[in-house]
């Protein structure tokens, strides 16, 4: 059901919010879902699961990704993350091979 999506037109989106000095929240909807992918980053805590509105997630044409896009009248579900602020480097690297389509906002999560 996701739309393929040429890699021209996609911004890249990696959701957080920073928390305390020492720990931060991410929106998570794809790769990150996987334990062992998000094992990672170092330690974490699940916070629950979470609706995300004002984007939709999308594949991009031959990649083994998805990426979220703004879309006005859309909404996508996703897990929250608590991670430490010292693993955002981590999520960087992880996420930058694609660097102009990634980009690191800060926005609202509903709780689903």
């Amino acid at each position: 059901q996701n739309p393929k999506t040429p890699h021209s037109s996609i911004s890249h989106f990696r959701i957080l919010k920073i928390m305390s000095a020492d720990t931060c929240f991410i929106f998570v909807y794809g790769t990150l879902l996987n334990d062992k992918v998000l094992e990672t980053l170092g330690q974490n805590l699940y916070q629950g699961k979470k609706l995300l509105e004002g984007f939709k997630r999308v594949s991009i044409k031959d990649a083994e990704y998805p990426c979220a896009v703004k879309c006005e009248k859309s909404s996508m579900e996703g897990e929250l993350q608590e991670i430490l602020v010292t693993s955002l480097p981590m999520l960087d690297d992880y996420e930058g091979c694609h660097v102009q389509f990634y980009n690191r906002i800060e926005v609202e999560a509903l709780c689903d």
